[in-house]
């Protein structure tokens, strides 16, 4: 039996079980190339500084196939995809020396630790290139697997 799934849109992962050796030797440079197109396209909508953070992971085995597209930076992801967190604020002091725009006397107070919500907009639209590379491999899968299934040295 085959299964696929294809998750998140800053991700791209998918995993094939149940193959022959046959079609796991032939999917792989297939998917391979396939995946490395996809990273290109990827890093080329990414700030020079960024673009070593798009990492593929590919994983053989006799179990089944896998590859995987990752963001691994979170400073990356968060620029990429965006981010929504709650972020712990240490208490300080501060001296406040104006009052509605004219001077005082320096006035120290101290604010107590929160935590406050944080959210940054995604500079970049992943899915488009995520989904195009979904499509891609799948129908690499949908076009290799049958040519194995028919061979009759798959069996």
């Amino acid at each position: 039996m085959i299964t696929g799934d294809v998750q998140g849109f800053d991700i791209l992962s998918a995993r094939l079980k149940g193959l022959s050796d046959l079609a796991i030797a032939r999917l792989t440079p297939l998917l391979q190339d396939a995946a490395n197109r996809v990273a290109d396209r990827m890093r080329s909508v990414l700030p020079a500084r960024f673009r070593q953070a798009v990492k593929v992971d590919f994983d053989v085995s006799p179990k089944g196939l896998g590859v995987g597209i990752y963001i691994t930076d979170p400073e990356a992801r968060n620029w990429a995809v965006g981010a929504n967190a709650l972020v712990d604020v240490r208490g300080y002091a501060r001296i406040e020396s104006l009052s509605f725009g004219k001077p005082v006397n320096p006035i120290k107070e101290q604010v107590r630790g929160h935590r406050r919500h944080f959210h940054e907009t995604a500079h970049v639209d992943l899915r488009p290139l995520v989904i195009e590379g979904a499509q891609e491999m799948a129908a690499i899968v949908e076009t290799t697997v049958p040519e194995v299934m028919d061979d009759k040295n798959a069996y």
